[in-house]
């Protein structure tokens, strides 16, 4: 069966794809922008400023989102199942063999993964406002370090000017330029994001 997808739920140009791979791709997209709306009851910023579409991508219904409990409720339920259903993707092959030759920790992973998808995600962009558009990087690596889970110190360590992923390229750091979440770690390119998540690809080749 061939599946149609908006890379961006605000505009209508679609991309197919023909393989299971993007519909556990889009349950990552998911889980990253559940946990954003979730922590610290982000979701409530959401609301305030009238983010509809940005429910709607989780099929949450206009009707409830009036009544604060029930859409933390739906949330929460949503968040849970898709946690507990998370497969690795070909993002993470493609990861895993960008590992051989560079040498990645397991937060770096997981760091890369979070701005690649992110890189492709409008959806993922619009929710990342919730936390400001005023940020310094300490603050950013607080936000990482909450959403993935990883020590403070780890994040640090990783987005570092002499770590694997500054010295390679694939991560720059903007400290001046831009004050947004996801502008702050940038990837080096959207067309690498997008054959990283959805191409079975030779590495080296694409370096090339």
């Amino acid at each position: 069966m061939c599946i149609f997808v908006r890379n961006s739920f605000k505009n209508n140009e679609y991309i197919s794809y023909d393989d299971e791979n993007l519909k556990e791709y889009l349950k990552w997209v998911k889980y990253y922008l559940l946990k954003m709306m979730i922590e610290s009851d982000k979701y409530k910023l959401l609301l305030k400023n009238e983010k509809i579409e940005i429910f709607e991508y989780l099929d949450i219904g206009i009707e409830v989102l009036a009544n604060e409990e029930k859409v933390y409720k739906i949330l929460n339920e949503k968040y849970e199942e898709i946690k507990n259903n998370l497969q690795p993707i070909l993002l993470d092959k493609n990861i895993e063999k960008l590992n051989k030759i560079i040498e990645l920790t397991n937060y770096e992973k997981e760091i890369l993964k979070f701005f690649i998808i992110i890189t492709m995600e409008t959806v993922l962009q619009e929710a990342a406002d919730i936390y400001g558009r005023d940020l310094n990087i300490l603050q950013v690596k607080l936000i990482l370090s909450k959403l993935l889970n990883i020590e403070l110190p780890l994040v640090d360590k990783a987005i570092s000017n002499d770590s694997t992923l500054i010295q390679s390229n694939l991560l720059e750091v903007y400290k001046e330029d831009t004050h947004y979440f996801y502008k702050k770690l940038n990837i080096i390119n959207e067309s690498f994001s997008e054959n990283m998540i959805f191409s079975d690809i030779d590495i080296l080749e694409m370096f090339k």
